[in-house]
Parts: C-alpha cells; sequence; structure tokens
C-alpha cells in the first residue's frame, strides 16, 4: 500500500480523497493540506486537512512519496516546488497547468478537460 498525500481540500480534492477504488487498488491518502480557513484543521473521508504551510515537515515525517495535486492552476507550480522539496518523489497534477519538476520525480498529468474535448469529438464524429 501507497501513502498519498492530497494537496488542496476543495470539490475536486474532496471527491478524490472519497474515492474508495484508490484503496482498492493500494493508494491510502493519508493526508490532507490546503491554506483555505475553513478546511485546515477539519477532516474530509476521515483524512485530516492540515495548512499547507506544515507539508515539508508532515510529509517528511509520514514518509509520503506521492502527492495528488488539485489547487488552482496558477497555484500548481509554486505547490510542485514545495513538494519536490519535501521529498515527493510521485505526483499525480489534476490541473490544468504542465509542471515542471526535477528528472528524478514523476509526474502524471490528468487532463481532465481534454478528455472531455476528446469525448465530444467522438461524439459529433457518430
Amino acid at each position: 500500500q501507497t501513502d498519498a498525500v492530497m494537496i488542496g481540500a476543495g470539490c475536486l480534492g474532496a471527491a478524490l480523497m472519497g474515492y474508495e477504488g484508490f484503496r482498492k487498488n493500494g493508494l491510502k491518502i493519508t493526508l490532507a493540506l490546503d491554506n483555505a480557513k475553513d478546511r485546515v484543521g477539519s477532516t474530509v473521508h476521515g483524512v485530516p486537512v492540515h495548512h499547507i504551510d506544515e507539508a515539508e515537515e508532515l510529509i517528511q515525517q509520514q514518509n509520503i512519496k506521492v502527492a495528488i495535486l488539485a489547487v488552482p492552476s496558477e497555484k500548481a507550480q509554486q505547490v510542485a516546488d514545495i513538494l519536490v522539496k519535501a521529498g515527493i518523489r510521485g505526483i499525480w497534477n489534476f490541473t490544468n497547468t504542465k509542471i515542471t519538476i526535477p528528472d528524478n520525480v514523476c509526474v502524471w498529468k490528468e487532463d481532465l478537460s481534454s478528455g472531455y474535448a476528446m469525448l465530444s469529438y467522438m461524439m459529433s464524429s457518430n
């Protein structure tokens, strides 16, 4: 089983934290980070939400190597830099921003808008 940190506990982050399929496939979200006052200090689907300023300490303390990025696009690179500094080795990027990271960190960009564009194209072709 791989422990992961969710960055961004808003609508998308909360939905992803509640998805049981991850756990069935060996991914367990054990920590969430956000900067919204109404989210910090709460729990979402049993996952405690801490302030993003605690990222480095908590990620290292819990030896987390995977991060799921569900933040506003304009914050994606800034947050990715924090994650790399904290020792994250893999980032699952749900933003529409291409982030730049060192070669020793893996990134998978989940492009939801491109997925919709492809679906629309396929529907118009039929």
